[in-house]
């Protein structure tokens, strides 16, 4: 919902480039924490993240 309204002020293209480079932001940091071993709680939090940027590329694409 909040993405919606931004791609509402902003051009959608951008607001869709966006997102897709948080996604690849947080799916690098998953991988970096394999390497670090940090506490599960950074996890979750970067799978929640994750997973609220990615549901969202699905229906933008869908309607173009």
């Amino acid at each position: 919902m909040p993405l919606g309204k931004l791609s509402d002020r902003i051009e959608r293209r951008k607001v869709l480039a966006g997102v897709c480079f948080g996604a690849l932001v947080f799916s690098l940091l998953m991988v970096l924490q394999s390497f670090f071993q940090l506490p599960f709680y950074w996890l979750l939090i970067n799978v929640f993240c994750y997973g609220s940027l990615v549901f969202v590329i699905y229906p933008c694409q869908r309607r173009m």
